[in-house]
Formats: structure tokens, sequence, C-alpha cells
């Protein structure tokens, strides 16, 4: 039987460090691309992981052809690990609020719905009262931002609310109600003219969210909603800046939360197409952890997310 794990042995054996290097390990599934990100060497990311298994009695990690990955023993202290760090984390943040107001960080994750209009508004302004928050930015999907949050990784994330309110340990705010929009490049048949009916759009090239996707559904709602079938030619794509490249070389369209949508016409190389009636994308707003305080920067910067939301949502 294997000894067990006592709490004084590992208040006495176990450094901060080995947590970070463990956690970096954890994340790059590689000792090489930890090293680098600790801007350390391999051997030491090795001994250091090597330490940690000694002291534990077990493995943390599986080694393959394509790098590492965390066995049973190792996944499970990685979970507390990262609390243990966001929970370090927070505390530097705070106790730097006290001896300076001025200072601070931000994790903020962010979806495509609020990564061009509202979370750039929000970070600006928090920058212009506050230039010394340092702010980190994740993007992302909700399956992945959503855990981080929960883990402590994340302090806030932007974007369209999940469907499912219950989704793991957060608190969703809505701020505002996204409709969809269509997106097209300057020199597409359809930019010239002045209205266009949606039932034209089912013989378009068309960009959708990836079936998985929560949206995927309202898109579908869509066509089915106006009697129609989703267009033949598809593209399933939640990628930006592949969707942009599509626009330039296929003659697509793409369906896009209007803040989105209205930034990248305001570039010049696309326009909006002037259809109406296409639904609504969701409502857009922020999450937070239900368990976990805000850090002083964190609630900053929601504040100066609300101010933006009601900008954007009066345009």
């Amino acid at each position: 039987m294997s000894e067990r794990i006592h709490l004084n042995f590992i208040e006495s054996r176990l450094k901060i460090r080995q947590l970070v290097v463990f956690n970096a390990v954890l994340e790059q599934n590689s000792f090489l691309k930890a090293a680098e990100q600790l801007n350390v060497t391999q051997p030491a990311v090795t001994r250091t992981i090597r330490e940690m298994e000694r002291m534990f009695s077990t493995s943390l990690f599986d080694r393959n052809n394509r790098g590492v990955t965390p066995t049973v023993f190792g996944a499970t202290l990685g979970v507390r690990v990262k609390q243990i760090l966001a929970e370090l984390r927070y505390s530097v943040d705070e106790l730097n609020s006290i001896k300076n107001a001025e200072e601070g960080h931000v994790i903020v994750g962010t979806l495509i719905s609020a990564s061009a209009e509202l979370l750039p508004a929000a970070v600006a302004a928090l920058k212009r009262d506050h230039p010394r928050v340092v702010v980190t930015v994740k993007e992302g999907t909700n399956d992945l931002l959503l855990p981080a949050l929960a883990n402590g990784e994340i302090d806030i994330v932007l974007g369209r609310i999940p469907d499912s309110s219950s989704y793991f340990e957060v608190d969703h705010c809505p701020l505002y109600c996204e409709p969809f929009r269509i997106l097209v490049s300057s020199s597409h048949p359809l930019a010239s003219e002045s209205t266009v009916k949606f039932e034209r759009l089912r013989d378009q090239q068309c960009i959708v969210p990836v079936s998985e996707s929560p949206v995927s559904h309202r898109v579908k709602s869509l066509f089915e909603d106006s009697g129609l079938k989703l267009p033949e030619r598809i593209v399933e794509s939640l990628s930006v800046g592949t969707n942009l490249g599509l626009l330039r070389t296929l003659d697509a369209i793409v369906l896009l939360p209007a803040s989105v949508a209205r930034y990248y016409a305001a570039m010049g190389e696309f326009k909006v197409l002037p259809v109406s009636d296409l639904g609504n994308f969701g409502d857009v707003g922020y999450s937070v952890s239900t368990t976990r305080k805000l850090n002083p920067s964190a609630e900053k910067l929601v504040s100066y997310v609300r101010e933006a939301a009601s900008k954007i949502a009066s345009n």
C-alpha cells in the first residue's frame, strides 16, 4: 500500500516555485515549452518535476513522443495548483492596491462578440485612468474560458452569455442584446444593392459557426423560420481571421454579431448587407466566479465594461 501524504510533510517540502513549474508543464504539455515560457533550462524543469514526483511517491506526467500528459494524480493536483496560484495572484493584487491604488493585474477572457468593441473600449478607459494596471487578454470559447474562470485562472469573461445559466460556478451579467449582421467584401455582387431579401442568401457561399457552437442553432433557425434550408455551400468556422480571408477570396457571406460586423465594415474593405429581420446573436455581458471575490483591478474593469456597454447598446 502506498504511503499517505501528510500535510506537515507538504508544508515543509513543497515550494511555490515548484508549483509554478508544474503548472507550466501542465499548460504546455511539454517540458521544453514550459522551460521556454519560464525562461529556464529544460533540465531545470525536469529536475523540479522529478523532485515533486519523489515527494508524492508517484508519477505526475506520462511521457510520449508528442510531449507529456498528466496522470490521474497529476491532473487532480493540477486543479488545486491552479487555485493556489490564482489565490496568490489575487493576494498580490490586493496588497498592491493597498500600497498603490494604481497597480494591479486583471486577466480577461474574451469571446468574439466582445473582442471588437466592448473589450477594447473598456480596456482603453481602464488604462487611461489607471495606466499601471496590467491587463492580460485570453481569447477562446466558453468551453475553455468558463472552466478557467471557475479555477481562478481568469478574473472575468466578456462575450455572449451562454444559454445555460448554470454553466459552471459563475454569475452571468447580461448588458445588451446583440443582433446578427451579415458581412461581405466590398466587391461582393450583393454589396452594391440597397436592400437584400433574406431568401437570396440561400444561394450564397455562407460561413457559419461550427455545429458545436451554441450560436449554430440560431443560424439554422434563421433559415428554418423563413421556410429555407441552410445554404448548400457552407464553411464552418469561428476564426475571425479565417473568415475575413474567405470573404476576400470566396465571395462569401458571414453572420456575425453586429458590433463585430460594424467594426470590420468601418475599415472600408467590407460591408454590412442591408438584410432585415436577422434575429439576435444573443445577450452580451460579463461572467464572474460565484466563489471568488473580484480583485480590485477586475472591479475597476467591470465598471468600465458597463460604461462601454451602455454606449454600444445605444448605437
